[in-house]
């Protein structure tokens, strides 16, 4: 297998060339991206410095992928700080690429077209228009998830500040998109977090018709798309909201809906937009002086989402399941215990993530496997 490296990245070099002892790998490293050819190679992986990216364009890094020969490419972003991907997971994600070339590399080879094209005096071999688009649209497939509750308090935040943890954990980076009313950036501490660095806010470029493509907030292995203090009570249109949730970094786009309702009559555009999204995942607080109040959007929320993924939480023993079960009509709920009030302070106070905590995660773990299991597709999410 061949890794290209593309820019300066010193200590990932060191790295990867140390599994060359036990791996069959080749590295060849280039200074810019122009310089890249994959040599006919069946299978590539990228590992470009973040810096060559910001340089030189989403666009360019686009061709890299469409030149390349090979079936299987894997690419990775060095960010700033080296290190920052784990050395196990940086094995796994090697190992599962050398798994992958294994299967009649060949015959992947016999897939491509031989049309050169020149770069920096280079013959660079490149693929024909349609199998380019189809190896970039492979790189680029990503989840899209919508997260909305029937009331207020039904736990969409902690949901999704759950999941965002667990897929990150997972070695993909989730990206959460706050699009609804939860207030993340003062909640997980994002100052702190961002100290000594710049955080770029989506919202705000996304409103003045700014670009946002090779842009990112990562921290804990997640793109943070979340409004600042100075963005205010800012609130973006239908096409923006699509347009923020199509173009920012990631493997799985995790959309926060909170206090948005499908059957206010100024909110409507909300349903549309959640019927693009892979999984459309729906809070449920218990407590009966929430669930009867909000009887009406959850029977909208079945009209509308056909295969919903319905989340009841707080669920504890004071709960008359039976009659719960009865009055809410839907099936195979997962089941979200209630978390102690105490665990949500010690989160904030100490500005983490409340499943980062053993004991919330020793609570949340097994359901919310269970929903990253539904919502997200089986050739993203692999365990």
């Amino acid at each position: 297998m061949r890794i290209g490296i593309i820019g300066e990245v010193p200590d990932l070099y060191r790295r990867i060339a140390a599994k060359q002892r036990d791996m069959p790998l080749e590295i060849l490293n280039f200074r810019t991206a122009g310089e890249f050819f994959d040599g006919g190679m069946a299978c590539v992986m990228l590992v470009v410095d973040h810096t060559v990216l910001e340089l030189q364009g989403e666009e360019t890094i686009r061709g890299l992928i469409a030149c390349c020969r090979s079936a299987a490419i894997e690419m990775i972003i060095a960010e700033d700080v080296e290190g920052r991907l784990l050395e196990s997971e940086f094995d796994r994600r090697l190992r599962a690429m050398i798994n992958r070339c294994s299967d009649g590399p060949a015959e992947l080879q016999a897939r491509a077209t031989t049309e050169e094209v020149f770069g920096n005096g280079k013959p660079i071999p490149r693929l024909v228009e349609r199998q380019a688009l189809n190896e970039i649209r492979a790189f680029q497939d990503k989840a899209r998830l919508g997260i909305i509750g029937i009331s207020d308090g039904a736990g969409v935040s902690l949901v999704t500040l759950s999941l965002a943890k667990a897929i990150s954990d997972c070695g993909l980076m989730p990206a959460v998109i706050e699009i609804g009313k939860a207030s993340f950036y003062d909640a997980i501490g994002i100052e702190k977090r961002f100290a000594g660095r710049n955080y770029f806010s989506f919202h705000k470029a996304i409103k003045d018709g700014e670009k946002i493509r090779n842009r990112h907030n990562l921290d804990e292995g997640i793109n943070w798309i979340l409004r600042s203090p100075e963005d205010g009570t800012l609130r973006l249109s239908a096409g923006n909201i699509q347009r923020l949730i199509g173009n920012v970094a990631g493997d799985v786009m995790i959309c926060d809906f909170s206090g948005f309702r499908i059957q206010e009559t100024n909110q409507t555009f909300i349903a549309d937009i959640l019927k693009e999204m892979d999984a459309v995942i729906v809070l449920i607080d218990p407590l009966p002086s929430r669930m009867i109040p909000a009887y009406g959007e959850l029977r909208a929320a079945g009209r509308l989402f056909k295969e919903a993924i319905y989340v009841i939480n707080k669920h504890n023993h004071g709960i008359n399941s039976r009659q719960m079960m009865k009055f809410l009509g839907i099936r195979s709920p997962i089941l979200l215990p209630l978390v102690p009030q105490e665990e949500f302070f010690k989160a904030e106070y100490c500005c983490s993530i409340p499943y980062g905590s053993a004991t919330v995660k020793r609570m949340l773990q097994g359901p919310i496997t269970a929903i990253m299991k539904r919502a997200i597709p089986p050739e993203i999410l692999k365990f």
